[in-house]
C-alpha cells in the first residue's frame, strides 16, 4: 500500500509556545480502525462520518502526541528510536473535527489540535496511527519551523519525529493508504 501523511509547519502564531496541528487521514484508512461505513455498503455518508467522529478523535488522541524533546535525535526532522516520547501535559493535544477534504485519491477526515509547549525547546511529535494495520504507512512532514525548512518522514514503527528547536509551529498532517 502506498501511504503518506503531510505535516505543514509554520511560525505565524505570535504567542510563545502556541502550536496548531491539522491532521487529515483518508476515510478508507480510518475505516480499517473505526467502523465508519456502518451499513457496509462501501459508501461512506456524512451521517456515518458524523456518528464515527467521537471515535475518530479518540483514536487521534491515542495515536498522536507532542512533548518536549529529550534529546534522542540530533537534528530536526530526524526519526527517533522506536521508543516514543512520554506524554506531556505541557503540550497536550485535544483533536477536534475540522471537516472533510476531497483529494484526487478520495475523501479525508480533518482534525485540528492546539497545544501550548514550553518555549525554546525542540519538540517530538508521536505518531502511531495504522502501526499494526500497515507496515508501509508513513507520515510526511513538511513546512517551516522558526524560518527553517522542514521535510521528513516518520513511520508509526519509529514512533516519533523531532520537529525542531523552539516554540511556535503549525504542523499539518494527512494520511493516505
Amino acid at each position: 500500500a502506498d501511504t503518506n501523511t503531510n505535516t505543514n509547519t509554520n511560525t505565524s502564531d505570535p504567542a510563545p509556545g502556541a502550536l496548531r496541528l491539522v491532521l487529515a487521514v483518508a476515510l478508507r484508512d480510518l475505516d480499517l480502525l473505526v467502523p465508519i461505513d456502518a451499513n457496509a455498503d462501501a459508501r461512506i455518508t456524512w451521517g456515518e462520518v458524523k456518528t464515527a467522529t467521537p471515535q475518530l478523535l479518540a483514536l487521534f488522541n491515542a495515536t498522536t502526541g507532542l512533548a518536549p524533546d529529550t534529546g534522542q535525535a540530533a537534528q530536526s526532522g530526524t526519526p527517533a528510536p522506536a521508543t516514543p516520547p512520554p506524554r506531556s501535559d505541557a503540550c497536550a493535544l485535544a483533536w477536534q473535527a475540522d471537516g472533510l477534504e476531497r483529494r484526487s485519491d478520495g475523501v479525508y477526515f480533518r482534525a485540528a489540535a492546539q497545544a501550548r509547549c514550553p518555549a525554546g525547546q525542540a519538540l517530538r511529535f508521536r505518531y502511531t496511527l495504522l502501526k499494526d494495520q500497515d507496515a508501509t504507512h508513513r507520515l510526511l512532514v513538511a513546512g517551516r519551523i522558526h524560518g527553517q525548512a522542514l521535510l521528513s518522514t516518520v513511520s508509526p514503527q519509529h514512533g516519533s519525529l523531532r520537529l525542531g528547536a523552539g516554540s511556535a509551529a503549525a504542523p499539518h498532517a494527512s494520511g493516505r493508504q
